[in-house]
């Protein structure tokens, strides 16, 4: 038992997705011997935060920095694929009097919101639920919309064992669902927002083992898509959601679990990432900025820095179709914001970590 409770923890830290990079077939035994061997997990923790820290692109003694900021737990990852990116903006925003792009690293939402609001970030890239704390709290601006990975827009789906009974959100009613991790928008707020809206209460969970309050929904966090996928195949939680475009990828869902778990429900799409700029940022900085994300697709030199920047694309307006999206998810957020604030004071006064 004790080895169990000490190596599970430290699979979920290392993150199952690194297994999948391995040869298929070990790949394979390795995953079923974490998911078999070591049966009593416990929820995931989080990679260990790091100090907020930033990198200068250019010349920080001649001029202003353009400030870009990235939520990440790897900043030598981050520093390393933004360096083309940042490059690439600063030749196009050199005559505005700028000798450098900084690149400002934190590892939280929140920490990002509070350097917008006070004016220390010029520009971030987010997802929906970033995104619309990003304006609320801190009173920045959407500029454009991007596509990730091809895709405009995402959803999120709830899936379950096809012998397990549920097929709809009811069915989850006296059962435990997992989500990814706080913060992410496909695999925690829209699925956690879709079935707050549908009348269903959620209450966290310290493990998959624990049982739900009667009538309520309970609901754990895994830290990983492939680790949902693994807990809803070995019977560790009735269902688990998170992103259509995760749900495509081989080692978030593994072929052979396929044949054994389906989709069950999906949520509305949303659009797949949105570039937020600070309030106050001059009119002239927002619309050189626009003129130059909205080319670059066109651009054969900004191939690569587009790589680096989030796999991304194309750049485009947000169209009337996402901004309804992004408006029935705004309505939602206060409710959702309240049951994160009851969550964090339910593990403070539990002693929760």
């Amino acid at each position: 038992m004790q080895f169990s409770r000490i190596v599970w923890p430290l699979l979920l830290s290392v993150g199952l997705r690194q297994l999948f990079e391995l040869n298929r077939n070990l790949k394979f035994a390795l995953v079923v011997l974490a998911t078999t061997v070591f049966a009593f997990p416990v929820s995931a923790q989080n990679t260990l935060p790091h100090p907020s820290s930033s990198i200068i692109y250019g010349d920080a003694a001649e001029g202003r920095l353009l400030v870009i900021g990235s939520v990440t737990n790897n900043p030598k990852y981050t520093y390393g694929r933004m360096q083309d990116f940042a490059s690439y903006i600063l030749s196009s925003v050199s005559d505005l009097g700028f000798s450098g792009v900084e690149v400002y690293v934190v590892d939280s939402h929140a920490k990002m919101r509070q350097l917008m609001a006070n004016d220390r970030v010029d520009w971030v890239s987010a997802t929906p639920y970033a995104a619309l704390e990003y304006e609320i709290y801190a009173n920045a601006e959407f500029l454009l919309t991007k596509k990730t990975r091809g895709n405009a827009n995402y959803r999120s789906v709830f899936f379950a064992r096809n012998d397990s009974g549920i097929t709809s959100l009811e069915h989850l009613v006296d059962k435990v669902i997992a989500f990814e991790k706080p913060g992410s928008t496909s695999a925690y707020f829209l699925p956690a927002t879709e079935l707050i809206n549908a009348g269903f209460k959620l209450v966290h969970l310290k493990s998959p083992m624990d049982t739900p309050p009667s009538g309520t929904i309970g609901y754990v966090f895994s830290g990983d898509e492939a680790n949902s996928s693994i807990w809803v195949h070995k019977g560790f939680v009735a269902s688990a959601a998170f992103s259509d475009e995760d749900w495509d990828l081989e080692w978030n869902v593994p072929n052979v679990f396929r044949s054994d778990i389906s989709i069950f429900h999906h949520t509305i799409e949303v659009p797949r990432s949105i570039e937020v700029v600070r309030k106050g940022l001059p009119e002239e900085i927002k619309q050189r900025l626009k003129s130059v994300l909205m080319a670059a697709s066109e651009d054969e030199g900004a191939s690569e820095a587009l790589k680096g920047y989030y796999t991304a694309s194309d750049f485009a307006e947000l169209s009337a179709d996402q901004l309804q999206s992004l408006a029935d998810i705004r309505r939602t957020l206060s409710t959702f914001d309240s049951m994160m604030q009851s969550k964090a004071q339910s593990n403070a006064g539990s002693g929760g970590r």
